[in-house]
This record gives C-alpha cells, sequence and structure tokens, in this order.
C-alpha cells in the first residue's frame, strides 16, 4: 500500500515537471503532492454522517468486512444487473426532508454508512452515463441488525429503476 502511494505520489510529481517543462514555468511539487492520499477504506464524514467506500479485489473486501462493517448500520453493494461489482458510482443520501447527508462517489462495490434511525432517499448513478435507481431506506431505531441494500444498475442512458 505505501509503495502504491509513493508510486503515485512520483507519477503526479512527474507530470508537474513534464508540464513545467512544456510551458517554461518552473516547477515545484506543492503541499498535496507531498501530502500521502488517505489511506483506502478510510473512514471520512460528511454533513455529520461518517462512511468509508472500498471493496476493490478480495483483501479489501475482507479488511472492509473484517471489523468496520460492525460499524456501520448501512451496508450498501452497487453491481450491474448482471450481478458485477460496480465503482465510481455517484451516490447520494437524503433523509425524509430532502436534506443530502452524503453525495460521494464510490472507490469499490462497497459503501458502508452510519445513519441515524429515519427514512432515507439513496440514489446511485452510474459514472459510464448509465441508469439512476432511487430506493428508499428505512434505517431502525435498535440497530439491531444492519441494513442491506443492493443496487444494480444497468448500463442504458437516462433509464431509471425505482423500488423500495
Amino acid at each position: 500500500m505505501e509503495r502504491r502511494n509513493a508510486m503515485l505520489r512520483a507519477v503526479g510529481i512527474a507530470a508537474a515537471g513534464l508540464l513545467a517543462a512544456a510551458t517554461g514555468a518552473r516547477a515545484e511539487p506543492s503541499a498535496a503532492m507531498d501530502a500521502s492520499p488517505p489511506p483506502p477504506l478510510a473512514p471520512q464524514m460528511q454533513h455529520g454522517v461518517e462512511f468509508v467506500t472500498g471493496g476493490v479485489g478480495d483483501a479489501e473486501q475482507t479488511e472492509l468486512f473484517a471489523e468496520p462493517a460492525r460499524d456501520y448500520n448501512v451496508r450498501i453493494t452497487l453491481t450491474d444487473p448482471g450481478g458485477a461489482y460496480l465503482s465510481d458510482v455517484h451516490v447520494r443520501i437524503a433523509d425524509a426532508d430532502g436534506n443530502t447527508k452524503l453525495d460521494t462517489r464510490t472507490n469499490g462495490p462497497l459503501l458502508l454508512v452510519e445513519l441515524d434511525a429515519g427514512r432515507y432517499t439513496v440514489e446511485a448513478t452510474r459514472s459510464d452515463g448509465g441508469a439512476t435507481e432511487r430506493r428508499t431506506l428505512d434505517v431502525p431505531a435498535d440497530g439491531a441488525m444492519p441494513v442491506r441494500l443492493y443496487v444494480a444498475l444497468a448500463m442504458r442512458s437516462g433509464a431509471e429503476h425505482g423500488r423500495s
């Protein structure tokens, strides 16, 4: 993992150098390039909602469901209609009043979210111009069982499916 982060940082610095050479500008690495990207599966916070996304490959799925999954009461799995996992899906979760609680792009087919009890609308849209899927999600107050939602997104542009 550290090797991958170092490689990505080196590629970014090299690209900046090539751009500077082509334009005649003097290139210096920015603070953003020096900072390591967040580790995969790092918990994030948005609008007071904690979430984590990932699950590319067996190792990430094992890591994601080993311990972090216990900390989240909503588990969303993103697939195409045939069951193949999807990544880079735009997911928006809004509460019953329409307030956005989460608006993100996934880094893998799995999205774990910690939501307060209540009714939510989950909207997932493929990044390749494919379908948008909308679902109603009820999160129980007792939290006894995690809510699992499977979202199958077709490739056809403009096709919408609504299931509750």
